[in-house]
């Protein structure tokens, strides 16, 4: 049975389609909904000149992803926890899934385009890896409507 929800966020357009998504499971299965971002410093940057205020800088924008992603939730007619970490993506995502003892995980993908894409995206394959619990992938499918709209592929 699946009581508690958690969807991870960076706050992109495929991320918040996860929350959306997320948020109607909540409310068709009556779950519990978290929401999740990990502000990840850039290793070698954060090492030479990464500073108080660039790091607060960074947290204070995982803050407005996490208000923005309530306010996609409330939108759908849930309320969320959230939850903000700090490091690498897919090890805090997952650690939070854990802490939280989640029953299903959501999370966006966006894949490379053309020659270069991919089944899912790394962070995304990465934490469907590596999670305790099963994981749902939002996919982002733009690049479907592109080729509709180009013609190259046909309804």
């Amino acid at each position: 049975m699946i009581q508690k929800i958690m969807v991870a966020t960076g706050g992109s357009p495929w991320s918040e389609e996860a929350v959306k998504y997320a948020a109607k499971l909540v409310k068709l299965l009556n779950a519990q909904l978290y929401v999740v971002t990990v502000v990840e410093y850039p290793t070698l940057f954060s090492q030479l000149v990464a500073s108080a205020p660039f790091k607060e800088e960074l947290k204070k924008h995982g803050e407005e992803i996490l208000k923005r992603a309530a306010e996609i939730a409330e939108n759908e007619g849930v309320t969320c926890e959230k939850i903000l970490l700090e490091g690498p993506i897919p090890e805090n995502v997952v650690a939070a899934a854990v802490d939280k003892n989640i029953d299903l995980l959501v999370i966006g993908s966006r894949s490379k385009k053309g020659l270069f894409r991919e089944a899912i995206g790394s962070i995304a394959n990465k934490i469907a890896a590596m999670a305790p619990c099963p994981v749902l992938i939002v996919k982002d499918t733009s690049y479907i409507e592109d080729l509709l709209r180009k013609g190259i592929i046909t309804r």
